[in-house]
């Protein structure tokens, strides 16, 4: 293959050059820097975030703004229904996620065992996968083998979607951009994030959700006071807003025809 006539698009944590596999970690390390070499001979590197070529620069890679490009992730929105909804007495929060270290579920339980306590509101929390995790606090609710429909309807009835990944880029994971952000906001609902990959660059806080710095002091009772002053409907609406002005597929493809074709 050509790398001069190549485009590549990076999506996170494929440029570790690690795994926990001992087999693919020892590969990829012997091919790290053939693979470094054929993208910065490339046409174009298209990134799926800041933080992802930060990350690949970290392992040796020479950026040029000549050739590698900041393309933040698009989504099909085909089926988006804006879902107006309050805050009543019950929050839904809802994470479509993996069960893996990365995802850190047991400190999204956490989370929302903390905003039980400091509002005083009933929190329903929905997980993927089979029941692992309990709590005396709040209502855990499972969903195995979920379809694209039933979990669409989740986003929907849900007040928030909770992404609190860690940075694990030792062991070969990180969030490069999260795609369940945009695909919670197809229905207006907004997210809240932790600070690490691409995170911060997906959710604007206090606009379309919120940044929670995992460990930090009194992080949750910031976001909740935020909460308590702001508009929750705004918060809905520019989630919607801003994907069908930024991320949706439309928007990949202007891009592609002005810069790649």
């Amino acid at each position: 293959v050509d790398p001069s006539r190549s485009v590549n698009f990076l999506f996170g944590s494929e440029i570790l050059f690690t795994s926990p596999v001992l087999w693919k970690r020892l590969a990829k390390s012997l091919l790290k820097k053939q693979h470094l070499k054929f993208m910065e001979a490339s046409l174009w590197n298209l990134f799926i975030s800041d933080a992802t070529l930060r990350k690949l620069t970290q392992k040796g890679f020479s950026p040029s703004y000549q050739r590698d490009l900041l393309l933040h992730a698009c989504i099909n929105t085909e089926g988006s229904d804006f879902n107006s909804i309050e805050i009543g007495d019950e929050m839904i929060f809802v994470c479509i996620a993996r069960d893996v270290p990365h995802k850190n579920i047991q400190g999204t339980v956490e989370f929302c065992e903390k905003i039980a306590q400091i509002s005083g509101k009933k929190i329903s929390l929905h997980l993927l996968g089979k029941p692992r995790y309990t709590s005396q606090k709040i209502s855990i609710h499972n969903h195995e083998n979920i379809s694209n429909e039933n979990r669409d309807r989740l986003y929907a009835k849900s007040h928030f979607n909770l992404l609190l990944s860690l940075d694990h880029s030792h062991r070969g994971f990180y969030e490069g951009y999260g795609l369940s952000v945009p695909e919670a906001a197809k229905f207006g609902t907004p997210s809240i994030v932790s600070q690490f990959g691409g995170l911060p660059e997906n959710v604007h806080h206090g606009k379309n959700g919120y940044i929670v710095e995992l460990g930090a002091p009194n992080a949750v009772e910031s976001i909740w006071q935020d909460l308590k002053k702001a508009s929750y409907q705004d918060l809905r609406k520019e989630s919607f807003n801003h994907l069908h002005t930024s991320h949706s597929l439309i928007s990949l493809s202007r891009f592609i025809a002005k810069v790649v074709l």
